[in-house]
């Protein structure tokens, strides 16, 4: 893996949309989130609009975040929407919560600034700011710093643990020019940062269960090289979500690099999924492309 690779996989995966709520929300965050999983995308609009009076505004705005980046990643939006639908929401969230003494945050709190940061770095890093872009992970790697020591107190903050010790020991371990720059960091462990991810897959809250669900995929994907464990907790998203087209693409990749049997059937699958009415023609036409170029 190239280290350009590295360091955008290990922004990506850090970026998790995984923050606390409270439990009289929880219900209807998490079917935004379902419904932004499933590419139900003006269903999560609708849901979101109808819960601007009751909603924690930094948790409304990370939940208009993550809309935004679905439909950004998927085709949806072009360029110029990015700002008012994306940027803005992270940048409002972190001019809010940074003004705050830092011995005064909360775990929920310390989880949304966290999400948001990462959000804004990956969404500088995709338009190419890669200025905006380290400055922003410097400020994720020093709330990560105050997060560790929180993990056994929250759920997301567990998550966010496990993905910082397995990325930054796998990091260090694999890529020498990386370990100047980590050396500033706390040392990780890639054993116990897994154990802390694969406990987060079984949580009671969905948010938690999809992202440590996905980041597990990615991790023994590109890390572990164990396609077949990837391909259990890939099979298990888009169970969960069957007209995800990220995670079902990623399925067809797995299926592809193991030349398994299903990889056609799973092609001509997807072509016909490509054709309901939940997809814009915005996001058909791009899933389309990306399919003829992966795999024609």
């Amino acid at each position: 893996m190239q280290l350009r690779k590295v360091i955008c996989l290990f922004i990506f995966l850090l970026s998790t949309s995984v923050y606390a709520q409270a439990p009289d929300l929880m219900q209807n965050y998490s079917e935004i989130m379902r419904s932004i999983y499933n590419y139900e995308f003006d269903q999560a609009n609708r849901l979101i609009k109808n819960s601007s009076t009751n909603s924690n505004q930094n948790e409304l705005d990370m939940l208009k975040s993550n809309l935004a980046w679905w439909q950004i990643v998927s085709g949806e939006l072009s360029e110029s929407q990015w700002t008012s639908s994306y940027e803005e929401t992270t940048s409002a969230v972190i001019k809010r919560l940074s003004k705050k003494a830092q011995d005064s945050i909360n775990n929920d709190e310390l989880a949304i600034l966290l999400h948001s940061y990462f959000l804004r770095t990956r969404y500088n890093m995709l338009r190419g700011d890669y200025f905006d872009g380290m400055k922003d992970l410097q400020n994720c790697l020093a709330y990560t710093k105050k997060s560790l020591n929180r993990s056994d107190e929250s759920e997301s903050l567990n998550l966010g643990a496990g993905l910082y010790n397995y990325l930054i020991a796998k990091s260090y371990d694999e890529y020498l020019l990386l370990r100047p720059y980590l050396s500033f960091y706390p040392s990780g462990n890639a054993d116990l940062g897994l154990q802390q991810i694969q406990a987060c897959q079984n949580s009671e809250n969905r948010l938690i269960r999809t992202e440590a669900r996905y980041f597990l995929m990615k991790i023994f994907n590109e890390w572990e090289d164990n396609q077949e464990r990837s391909l259990e907790y890939c099979t298990m998203l888009c169970k969960d979500y069957p007209q995800n087209l990220i995670f079902k693409i990623y399925r067809i990749e797995l299926l592809h690099s193991m030349e398994n049997k299903e990889f056609n059937s799973e092609i001509l699958a997807y072509r016909s999924l490509l054709r309901k009415d939940v997809y814009s023609p915005e996001i058909r036409r791009y899933f389309s492309n990306l399919l003829d170029e992966k795999f024609n």
